[in-house]
């Protein structure tokens, strides 16, 4: 990447990414309870490889630029993406951006000394799972006019079930391991995705039960 520049001259930031984003602060947490905000990461993390531009990224979620400069440009100060490439486009400088780590996660003592923190958790959760249900709704619009083959291409439930620790070991690896699976082995990297996989596994936490007197 040394030496690369940009169409206009200038040396291109580098756009070599880091394997973790660890998120540590509130300010950044609170940031991401937005659902445009979490669409936008979305839409990031179903290409990684490939520089978006505001642009782009309007015709993709089909949301007009003027609204999106805003929520990129906080993405980029709290660190969550970065500058890949720029170029002069009629005399205004367009950038096209990548993500700036593979993955992102809540450092545990943010959630464990701050209430604050965990609720900000809550609501980030609630974000991402906002901007997939529009995304699901979107899908279900499309179903209505397939044929029922494809109809039968979505799979949404939910189960519960008791784990022993060493059930939710084995589980929890395998279910790593077809994530993996899912973008390494069945992906195709160099066409834009057609197919999203969301996955919440978590503890239940059991509500003690009451002791006749």
């Amino acid at each position: 990447m040394n030496g690369q520049k940009s169409s206009n001259g200038t040396p291109a930031p580098a756009t070599q990414r880091a394997d973790v984003f660890t998120i540590a602060n509130l300010e950044t947490l609170r940031m991401l309870t937005d659902p445009l905000r979490m669409r936008l990461m979305s839409a990031f993390a179903d290409q990684p490889e490939t520089p978006q531009t505001v642009k782009q990224l309007s015709a993709q979620l089909e949301v007009r630029p003027t609204r999106l400069y805003y929520h990129v440009n906080l993405l980029e100060e709290h660190g969550l993406i970065k500058v890949a490439s720029s170029r002069v486009v009629s005399g205004i400088i367009e950038k096209s951006y990548i993500p700036a780590a593979r993955s992102i996660n809540v450092d545990q003592e943010l959630l464990k000394v701050s209430p604050a923190g965990r609720e900000a958790t809550a609501a980030t959760i609630q974000a991402l799972m906002q901007a997939t249900a529009v995304e699901i709704a979107g899908s279900l619009d499309s179903a209505a006019k397939a044929s029922e083959d494809d109809r039968r291409q979505m799979q949404i439930g939910k189960s519960g079930a008791h784990l022993t620790p060493e059930a939710h070991a084995e589980f929890f690896k395998r279910l790593n391991e077809l994530l993996d699976e899912f973008t390494d082995r069945y992906g195709t990297r160099d066409q834009s995705p057609n197919r999203a996989l969301f996955v919440a596994y978590y503890p239940i936490n059991e509500e003690s039960e009451e002791t006749p007197e």
